[in-house]
């Protein structure tokens, strides 16, 4: 049932990717996601949550108003279980020409892999990578 995805229940996302033969989830929370005002919080909530569960990692969700954010991302990319930024330009309502830059340069200074969910129809987007995830 993919009505299931959005719910955020972390048993049935287990079992989907048991099922399918994944044994690592990556995600960011879906109140990340949805809007800004959740994001700081989101972001602090899923980085205990993927200390206590093994087969959890974690995208940082940068929202470039909040410095906040960025500071997190800066910490919790060095550690085992982050797996990079994660960008929400449609959902968050901003665009590239404004934060591109920012966001951009500080995710290849970090060497930050970045996922993004981009409001632009066959977006290419690259920069430097790096992975500290241990298998």
């Amino acid at each position: 049932d993919e009505s299931q995805v959005f719910s955020a229940k972390l048993n049935w996302l287990r079992k989907t990717e048991q099922a399918a033969g994944i044994d690592k989830l990556f995600c960011s929370t879906f109140a990340s996601v949805r809007g800004t005002q959740w994001v700081f919080e989101e972001n602090e909530h899923l980085s205990q949550l993927v200390k206590e569960v093994e087969y959890l990692y974690q995208w940082v969700v940068v929202e470039p108003r909040d410095e906040r954010t960025f500071e997190q991302a800066q910490r919790m990319l060095y550690t085992d279980k982050c797996v990079g930024i994660k960008l929400h330009p449609l959902n968050h309502k901003y665009g590239w020409e404004e934060f591109g830059d920012t966001l951009f340069s500080f995710a290849a200074q970090h060497r930050a892999i970045v996922q993004i969910h981009a409001n632009v129809d066959n977006a290419i987007i690259s920069c430097p990578m790096r992975t500290n995830i241990r298998t």
